[in-house]
């Protein structure tokens, strides 16, 4: 739990500060993205939420945007995970908020 709790610190920071990207940008993959095996729904709850103000920050050309996209894909897409329909309300919530227009 403080794991999922710490994750949605961080989300809320990010929301709210640009000094955090750039420490982001070096901890997502050693770190956050070890979080994706997790059992806790909360805890992928809680990395789809933080991905998503990750895009919402900057674009598909950003080096780290391709990591979030691959975390997003295994959270959401993996066959062997039994989501649970509440990660998959708040991943299309917060997902739909952040979706680009290429027009």
């Amino acid at each position: 739990k403080t794991r999922a709790a710490s994750l949605g610190i961080l989300s809320y920071i990010l929301e709210n500060s640009n000094d955090i990207v750039n420490i982001i940008n070096q901890t997502f993959e050693s770190i956050i993205t070890n979080m994706i095996y997790d059992n806790w729904w909360e805890i992928h709850a809680n990395l789809i939420i933080l991905c998503c103000n990750l895009l919402s920050r900057f674009n598909y050309r950003h080096p780290i945007a391709i990591k979030v996209y691959e975390t997003l894909n295994n959270l959401l897409n993996d066959p062997n995970r039994d989501l649970c329909p509440k990660v998959i309300k708040i991943g299309l919530y917060y997902l739909s908020s952040v979706i680009e227009d290429d027009n």
